[in-house]
């Protein structure tokens, strides 16, 4: 097996940097705030150690699955960003960026992976692979233009994510997260 290593994270804003970057979008700044900072229920969403499909499944009480807006591989490593939507109405609940380690998947779930069609955390978990999840930061961002289609909103609001790192049971990095929600009426289902 090829032994490919996720960019070194010398800052925990820097895989959102580069696989927006990468797909030609310029990234706000990014506000660091605090886990108790967060307002509710932003905080009961973000401030955790598990992984954001379960979260959000029994948040909202539906299935989840993912929308690819962009991906390359380059050199084992997958980069793409996405949109995790309710299974029952498409409604989006997060927007992120995804830096994913290839070499560190067996054949399904790559084949899986590389397919996008559903949610990485949830491809780790039906195939029993031990992993751990440690976000390092928390921010809030002004939406930018990809953000506000996403999320269908107008100009201008504030939201909130996290930048996490998803690691196999030894340790080792398989996938940079950033997470991103939508603002709270969009969560609601209030302004659709």
């Amino acid at each position: 097996m090829v032994t490919a290593l996720l960019p070194n994270i010398k800052e925990p804003f820097s895989p959102f940097q580069m696989v927006y970057q990468r797909h030609g979008y310029t990234v706000r700044a990014m506000a660091p705030v605090g886990a108790d900072d967060l307002p509710e229920p932003e905080r009961s969403l973000l401030a955790h150690d598990s992984d954001m499909t379960n979260t959000l499944q029994q948040f909202y009480g539906e299935e989840i699955h993912l929308q690819v807006i962009n991906q390359a591989i380059e050199r084992e490593v997958l980069s793409r960003l996405v949109v995790l939507e309710l299974d029952g109405e498409n409604r989006p609940v997060e927007f992120g960026a995804i830096q994913i380690d290839l070499t560190k998947l067996d054949e399904i779930p790559r084949l899986l992976v590389e397919e996008g069609r559903l949610p990485f955390g949830g491809i780790l978990n039906q195939f029993a692979i031990r992993y751990q999840s440690e976000p390092s930061a928390f921010f809030r961002i002004q939406a930018d233009g990809l953000m506000q289609r996403v999320f269908h909103i107008p100009p201008g609001p504030e939201l909130y994510g996290r930048c996490n790192t998803l690691s196999l049971a030894g340790g080792e990095p398989i996938a940079h997260v950033i997470e991103i929600l939508p603002p709270g009426k969009e969560r609601s289902g209030e302004s659709r």
